[in-house]
């Protein structure tokens, strides 16, 4: 089971009709591997004045996504936004403060081919959070943090040329 720094539920935002299918294909697999009971889905109120997108399991939310995003900082473990990295940028820049009490974010591409931990990769878990999602897509983790990058190790034995293994 996924280990969250932060108590709270994950939010997964979509702003897409192509992101809210991803979302809603995301939600029980994160349920069931985070042993987060409550994991929401969230779109803009717009989409209800645009026709909607049939039956699903989205609530929406009214205003702007800085803003929502913003009543989600405090109490949310995890925040999943299905869209692209600069949307999510510009809707967390105001919230911002610390890798050690910030949520994780995570975004991924509406196609799920990739899945960037985005803020508060090590401490906040959103790198596992984002391998975890990557699974499930079968998309690619992108985790930039120092703390997670795997380093090769080559050893070897240095020898000289015409030496026998056994002489080694």
């Amino acid at each position: 089971m996924m280990h969250f720094e932060r108590e709270g539920p994950i939010a997964i935002l979509a702003v897409s009709a192509e992101g809210l299918s991803l979302a809603g294909n995301l939600a029980a697999p994160l349920r069931r591997e985070t042993g987060r009971g409550q994991v929401t889905l969230w779109i803009p109120h717009r989409f209800e004045e645009e026709g909607g997108f049939g039956q699903n399991e989205a609530r929406q939310f009214p205003g702007k996504l800085s803003e929502f995003v913003g009543t989600l900082w405090r109490d949310h473990a995890a925040i999943v936004g299905v869209m692209a990295s600069g949307i999510m940028v510009r809707a967390i820049a105001p919230w911002v403060d610390s890798k050690l009490t910030d949520p994780a974010v995570v975004v991924v591409d509406d196609a799920g081919r990739y899945v960037i931990s985005l803020l508060s990769g090590h401490e906040g878990g959103a790198n596992r959070l984002a391998g975890s999602i990557a699974g499930i897509t079968g998309g690619v983790a992108i985790i930039t943090t120092g703390t997670e990058a795997r380093r090769r190790i080559v050893a070897g034995v240095g020898a000289r040329r015409g030496v026998s293994s056994e002489g080694v």
